[in-house]
């Protein structure tokens, strides 16, 4: 009898070489792989319209400074809260319910921010007059006003950004890595980073669209297109959960384990906190995280100067995105012959050289820019514009490694994990991980401004030169470690499987 993999192995050995490089995905997997990807091009084409859209709002009205402020004291409280809520719900019903409910709360949410908060927002949000005097006031908390001052777009903010740590980070990878096995892993999850990246390329229209509208009209068609896709991916779920995954040829390949009883909330807590393997994942996710902070934060400024409205953002994201999805889908491509030939560890070491290297190379731009000036304008060009090129540059061939390489390896490191600790652990490293770590990228430049009470994002770039460097070297050992960690999971899961299936 064959097993599983080469089971796998014969069946591609039937289909053709270009087909293998373009799209390693047998006929009969297509009822199960479309639908998946539909789903990650539903929730990505969301989570960036959302994520876009909530930086024009903040950056424009109230500066890239307060995106600190944002992150450590809304967007960090609100993902712990939600992971809590997550893993207790989980401890008590099934996925597929967990899933509804998790959504549903989101489209709520932006379906009350399009009907009820934003047509009050005058009345809900402090005159500008009125910030600008308790700025002067209390310089310490300039960049606290803004937020307090203008909290629906705070915490329109706040709910895009949990978007993408609960819909796809949670929910969609969850259920990517219940149901997919480790050879099916290999080929499906580039290709479902793919056709996220193709939703970011198809989003830029719609962003472009976007652009030329009123803030109202904004609000509105955005809200109607979230609505929309979010029902869209609950209708496709329900489906692949009730007409495919009942079928057991579309998981044969899913590792198979011993039942066990569900721990209880408190005992899935205390055992995740005990492992090694999740920490060094978490660690990973956090080095990401507080490392895009800190080089989104002050790209961000830099392109704050020269696209000073909500239009003007939205026209310049368009481009940026497109870039991003067509950088991205050329990475996956990529992505596919490195995992195939040189395996998990090399895929995962890309991302913390690319952006490591990308970081130091940026902020050493800003630190020296005064120096620098007179060389780029001898080059015919402006020195602020170039900061914002440069910069934008850097930080998307970092998401273009992220989305290609860094993704797939986190996803591909949970499925050897058993249930209870797949569930709590993802919860935390993506639920909560993943917020923490942006949310301590705003910790860190909070400090500086706090002990530099009249510094700017430029000015303190010097510092966070050093924190890249430091996280960097981290992240690198981080990966080392789980790769032995990895390999013996997997090969304990795989011995397990058999053994039952033997049984079975």
């Amino acid at each position: 009898m064959q097993t599983n993999s080469q089971k796998e192995i014969t069946e591609l050995k039937e289909i053709s070489v270009l087909r293998k490089m373009i799209f390693p995905v047998m006929n009969w997997e297509l009822p199960k792989f479309v639908p998946m990807a539909m789903i990650i091009f539903l929730t990505i084409f969301n989570f960036t319209m959302l994520r876009t859209i909530k930086d024009a709002f903040v950056v424009p009205n109230t500066g890239a400074e307060t995106l600190a402020y944002i992150k450590a004291g809304l967007v960090l409280p609100l993902s712990i809260i939600g992971s809590l809520i997550y893993i207790n719900i989980r401890t008590k019903i099934s996925f597929e319910k967990t899933y509804y409910i998790v959504v549903s709360t989101f489209l709520t949410f932006f379906w009350l921010f399009w009907v009820l908060l934003y047509p009050n927002m005058d009345n809900l949000h402090m005159s500008h007059d009125h910030i600008v005097a308790l700025q002067k006031g209390y310089p310490q908390f300039r960049f606290v006003f803004p937020i307090i001052g203008k909290w629906i777009y705070a915490l329109y903010y706040a709910f895009a950004e949990l978007w993408g740590s609960f819909c796809l980070s949670v929910l969609f990878w969850q259920f990517a890595n219940d149901n997919c096995g480790p050879h099916e892993s290999k080929r499906f999850y580039p290709l479902f980073i793919l056709f996220g990246n193709i939703a970011n390329f198809t989003l830029s229209f719609f962003t472009e669209h976007l652009g030329t509208l009123e803030t109202s009209k904004i609000v509105e068609e955005a809200s109607e297109m979230t609505i929309f896709t979010g029902i869209l991916m609950m209708l496709l779920f329900r489906w692949l959960n009730t007409s495919i995954l009942s079928q057991n040829k579309y998981t044969a390949d899913v590792i198979v384990r011993k039942k066990k009883k569900k721990m209880a909330f408190g005992d899935s807590l205390r055992h995740l906190m005990k492992s090694k393997y999740i920490m060094y994942i978490a660690i990973l996710i956090l080095s990401y995280g507080i490392t895009t902070s800190l080089i989104e934060q002050t790209w961000k400024a830099e392109v704050r100067s020269i696209y000073s409205t909500s239009q003007q953002w939205l026209g310049f994201m368009t481009f940026y995105q497109r870039a991003l999805a067509i950088a991205s889908i050329v990475f996956v491509y990529i992505s596919k012959g490195v995992i195939s030939h040189f395996g998990w560890l090399t895929c995962a070491l890309i991302t913390p050289i690319c952006l490591g290297f990308t970081g130091i190379v940026f902020f050493t731009y800003i630190i020296f820019d005064q120096s620098l000036a007179g060389f780029i304008s001898a080059l015919l060009l402006d020195p602020v514009l170039f900061a914002s090129w440069f910069g934008g540059i850097g930080v998307l061939l970092s998401k273009s490694a992220k989305y290609s390489f860094f993704d797939p390896t986190k996803e591909m490191s949970f499925i050897p994990l058993e249930d209870d600790l797949r569930v709590s652990g993802k919860a935390a490293a993506d639920g909560v991980g993943a917020r923490l770590g942006k949310s301590a990228g705003g910790l860190i430049q909070i400090g500086l401004f706090t002990i530099f009470p009249l510094s700017t994002q430029h000015s303190i770039a010097p510092f966070l030169w050093v924190m890249v460097i430091i996280l960097s070297v981290l992240w690198l050992y981080s990966v080392f470690q789980l790769n032995g960690l990895y390999i013996k999971k997997s090969n304990e899961a795989m011995q397990e499987s058999e053994a039952e299936q033997a049984k079975a």
